[in-house]
């Protein structure tokens, strides 16, 4: 069987056209979690003036890195910076008084760029602390870089830190 030049263009064509498709669903997904994102900062603004008051207006006191937690879950040996090889970061907050079902968020930041968020309910009044770990796939190691992770309350911005890894 002979391939034409006619049957190597609608092959190209449609290498293209497929081609094409996967970046503009690539590029749509990462406008979607920009403007996800960007909904959650402007709706839980904490600029003078436009702070909402909420129940969760003061839950987080501080947030705080380790690579490990105790039996409570606060943070042990706390620390701003890490090794691309340590096994798994934890954000801990520190809480006051929180209420059971009270919404504590994530999002994080490398490099100044968006890289995941998520969130948990809490399972029990007066919780003291509130975490969140990031473990790298087996085989890989956590990517080097300044890392920002702003917390929400039920929605509200709470706290912020910074750590990084080297």
């Amino acid at each position: 069987m002979r391939t034409t030049l006619k049957d190597q263009r609608g092959f190209a064509h449609i290498v293209i056209v497929l081609v094409l498709v996967a970046v503009i669903a690539g590029a749509g997904f990462l406008v979607f979690q920009r403007t996800q994102d960007a909904k959650r900062a402007n709706s839980t603004s904490n600029l003078p003036g436009t702070a909402k008051t909420t129940k969760a207006a003061s839950v987080v006191k501080s947030v705080e890195f380790s690579t490990a937690v105790d039996n409570v879950g606060k943070a042990i040996a706390p620390s701003a910076t890490f090794a691309t090889s340590d096994g798994k970061i934890n954000v801990v907050s520190s809480l006051q008084s929180p209420t059971k079902g009270t919404t504590i968020e994530f999002v994080r930041y490398r490099d100044n760029k968006f890289v995941d968020n998520g969130s948990l309910a809490l399972s029990k009044d007066g919780a003291q602390y509130a975490g969140f770990d990031f473990t790298p796939k087996p085989g890989k190691k956590h990517p080097t870089g300044i890392y920002k992770v702003k917390i929400y309350a039920n929605g509200v911005y709470q706290a912020a830190g910074t750590y990084s890894v080297k």
